[in-house]
């Protein structure tokens, strides 16, 4: 059983700082505690001795700054869920999507977005909303503060890009103008991890033509989140239609190698692929008012 010998709740900064540096390799910042919980139960963190939790720092504010929109660390999924500048804009409904299909409530009311983000896991579901999004992550230390794309922050599962004595404070989102996002899953269960996910962020130019584009492929997609690349490049300044979202999708073969596993082979999910994202391609596209169903 997991039972770290030293927690510690630092009142400010600097005593973070201080434990971050005093516990460089056997220690890890808590949030919700939800994936401490999971990694756990698995027998996955038999080197961790120190828990740092950050719940007095306050880090739990949601708000607009200049175009963007700022979610500091410790602010659970439960508030992201009902937060009105969230739940009314177009532009943050994939992040919107991806919260409403995680369960069970009691992991909605604990669980952190720093946490959900630290954790690396390709299977979370609001991580690829994020990186649709075009997040951008700030990540703070003694020494002061560096701005992270999303897409450079994972490395591999439990991996990320954050040094010794970093701590991720923040996200900031992009509000795109004429933007609209969306997001979907597969999985066994409406409480399973995702066999595939996908989201998308696309932006419309005056004349209806795809202006910007980003799509993000998680669930057993590999080591990390991915781009669909050569999806996005066929989308590119292209006025939308049935034929070319259909043709579009199919060229996800050329980006994705997907794992095997107990729940779902490899072929399955790459087979899966094209499907969800021509789901979320036509429902963002719908939120933009360009109904192609």
């Amino acid at each position: 059983m997991f039972k770290p010998n030293l927690y510690f709740i630092p009142l400010n900064y600097d005593e973070l700082y201080d434990l971050l540096e005093k516990y460089p390799d056997n220690s890890r910042i808590i949030g919700g505690g939800t994936t401490i919980y999971e990694l756990a139960h698995k027998g996955l963190l038999s080197d961790i001795n120190v828990l740092i939790d950050l719940k007095n720092l306050n880090l739990i504010n949601i708000m607009e700054v200049n175009s963007s929109l700022k979610i500091e660390t410790s602010v659970t999924f439960n508030q992201m869920e009902n937060n009105s500048i969230i739940t009314s804009s177009h532009s943050y409904s994939s992040i919107s999507d991806s919260l409403k299909q995680i369960h069970p409530i009691q992991v909605k009311n604990v669980a952190t977005i720093g946490g959900t983000i630290c954790a690396s896991i390709p299977f979370y579901d609001l991580p690829v909303s994020l990186v649709s999004s075009n997040s951008k992550i700030i990540i703070s230390s003694r020494n002061g503060e560096r701005s992270v794309p999303i897409d450079e922050f994972f490395i591999d599962y439990f991996f990320t890009s954050l040094q010794p004595g970093e701590f991720v404070r923040e996200l900031l989102i992009p509000n795109l103008s004429n933007s609209a996002g969306a997001f979907e899953k597969f999985a066994l269960t409406g409480n399973d991890w995702a066999l595939i996910n996908a989201s998308v962020q696309i932006q419309l130019d005056e004349n209806k033509c795809i202006k910007y584009v980003r799509i993000a492929l998680g669930g057993g997609i590999g080591n990390k989140i991915i781009r669909a690349i050569n999806v996005e490049n066929s989308l590119i300044n292209q006025i939308p239609n049935l034929n070319l979202i259909n043709k579009s999708s199919k060229l996800i073969f050329d980006d994705v190698n997907p794992i095997d596993d107990v729940r779902a082979s490899s072929n399955y999910r790459k087979k899966l692929y094209p499907v969800i994202i021509k789901k979320v391609i036509l429902k963002s596209l719908n939120r933009l008012g360009v109904n192609l169903n």
